[in-house]
């Protein structure tokens, strides 16, 4: 029996950001003819547009690289029952980027929550820099990944997705990549799409990124080191212009009554790990305000380097006696 049923749309992700890829049968057998006759305008076509060449040996109509929106097709198939449908396609969007790097001793934990609107499942990858090859590699064994090809076990990490991948030990320039499967032109076959999704670096954890100078009316300048490691942190001085002078801060950061100089802050973490950073205290900025969206009549915002230690208030002008926050 001849069925005027509508085509059955299969559906892949695209690759690439509100791109898709679509299959479309009909339910009487192999399609004859598929053209395009209205698209959305970031289609780069003239309609209508005959797509036939995509129609697979078996019969089945396959497309890629379409940019979202809603299209119309015109379709006849081998019973000679002509359609012309309009249909809504939804191209490849991620609903949930949280990765984040969590230090260990002498190794790092990988926490990746990393989702789509795809039905279909994707696989998450982990390799590292090489800075003497210029290659990229497996972050613990070395084996090259050859630039382009699919990424394998031999030649990368293989993350799991919404979990904690725990203890990578590496430390360097690391990149996540993630590969999915999508439809061809014309084909059943189905292509990988390799995409980048984030670069971060990792030297163990400890660094000392900024110090700050704060001007306080009893105590004169205070200095605050920032520094991110594994805690409890214990922060030092040991130089002052070249010379020995040591001062043992403790776990505090904020080092009080201290002369004009350049001095040598270190940061220890509880793995035992040591760094330094040499600070002219003298040249150190203040906290700094940042404006956003100040346009007149619209809704802006001030924002300031937060520190636990540290409670700001803002007043209009001049009249402190109105605390706006």
């Amino acid at each position: 029996m001849v069925s005027n049923d509508p085509l059955v749309l299969l559906d892949r992700k695209g690759c690439g950001l509100g791109f898709d890829s679509i299959g479309l049968i009909s339910p009487n057998g192999p399609l004859q003819v598929v053209t395009i006759i209205a698209a959305p305008s970031t289609f780069s076509f003239s309609l209508p547009y005959n797509v036939s060449f995509n129609i697979a040996p078996n019969g089945i109509f396959y497309m890629n690289s379409l940019p979202e929106g809603s299209y119309t097709f015109y379709s006849k198939d081998i019973c000679n029952v002509e359609r012309t449908e309009t249909r809504l396609i939804i191209g490849y969007h991620t609903t949930t980027e949280d990765i984040q790097v969590v230090s260990n001793c002498g190794s790092f934990d990988l926490v990746l929550n990393y989702n789509d609107n795809s039905a279909y499942l994707s696989q998450f990858w982990l390799q590292k820099y090489d800075t003497t090859s210029g290659q990229w590699v497996h972050p613990t064994t070395g084996v090259v990944y050859v630039a382009n090809s699919m990424p394998s076990s031999s030649n990368s990490i293989n993350l799991i997705n919404n979990t904690t991948n725990l203890n990578i030990a590496a430390t360097g320039q690391f990149r996540i990549l993630k590969t999915y499967e999508y439809f061809s032109n014309g084909s059943p076959t189905l292509l990988k799409c390799i995409e980048n999704i984030r670069s971060f670096e990792y030297n163990g954890g400890l660094q000392i990124t900024a110090a700050y100078a704060l001007p306080c009316v009893n105590q004169g300048t205070q200095i605050v080191v920032v520094a991110t490691g594994i805690p409890p942190l214990t922060y030092r001085i040991t130089l002052k212009d070249g010379l020995s002078f040591l001062v043992n801060n403790g776990t505090s950061n904020i080092f009080s009554g201290l002369q004009p100089g350049i001095y040598n802050f270190q940061v220890q973490d509880t793995c035992g790990n040591i760094v330094n950073r040499l600070f002219d205290i003298t040249t150190l900025p203040e906290p700094s305000i940042t404006p956003s969206n100040l346009c007149q009549g619209q809704s802006g915002q001030l924002s300031v380097q937060g520190f636990a230690f540290l409670n700001y208030q803002w007043w209009k002008g001049t009249n402190t006696t109105i605390i706006l926050s």
